[in-house]
């Protein structure tokens, strides 16, 4: 099929102002140059053959609409059955519509559920880690901040407080035990110490 286009040109006459770019032969820009030009002088050729072209570009137009629309209804079906697969499968993990599931089917779940639920673990385990090193940063600032301090009031930082005590991300299977807690009052040169004893 021949590809052609209609292009504006400047001139007075509505037939001067068109030009036809197209391949060789009839229809094609040479031909209709001739036509346009003058180069055959029937004003019934002129519009006949301006009459055709609009036609025939009106025609390829419709063609490459019903093309885009196959095009379209294709892919639309396509990502109608991504739906219905993903819409099963996320059934599936959540422990519904299970009765028509094969045994391989359900192994195969059960393994992508405990690999799901490992990635989720060590993603926690990573976050723990980075908040408890954040945290250890923090508490080293805190206490340069605190000598510093020190330095300027003229007294020695407590031993207590600048000794660093590692900590131990929470586990639920952790044993629970009593925590001797130590209280000061009063400024640093002339505090009381009360330490509160396990009863």
């Amino acid at each position: 099929m021949q590809t052609l286009r209609l292009e504006a040109m400047d001139g007075d006459d509505e037939l001067s102002r068109l030009r036809v770019v197209g391949e060789e032969g009839f229809g094609s820009k040479k031909y209709v140059e001739k036509v346009i030009d003058g180069s055959f002088t029937s004003d019934c050729i002129k519009y006949d053959m301006i009459h055709y072209l609009l036609y025939f570009r009106m025609l390829q137009r419709a063609e490459d609409d019903r093309t885009l629309s196959k095009h379209f209804k294709y892919e639309a079906a396509n990502m109608a059955k991504k739906i219905d697969l993903l819409e099963a499968s996320k059934q599936k993990l959540l422990g519904e519509s299970l009765g028509s599931c094969s045994i391989e089917e359900l192994q195969q779940t059960e393994d992508q559920l405990e690999q799901s639920l490992s990635n989720i673990r060590a993603r926690k385990n990573q976050l723990y880690k980075e908040k408890i090193e954040l945290l250890k940063e923090k508490e080293r600032i805190l206490a340069e901040e605190n000598s510093m301090l020190c330095e300027k009031c003229g007294v020695q930082p407590r031993p207590e407080l600048t000794h660093r005590r590692e900590i131990v991300p929470y586990s639920p299977s952790s044993p629970i035990s009593d925590v001797e807690t130590e209280l000061f009052i009063g400024p640093p040169e002339r505090g009381t110490t009360r330490l509160l004893r396990r009863s």
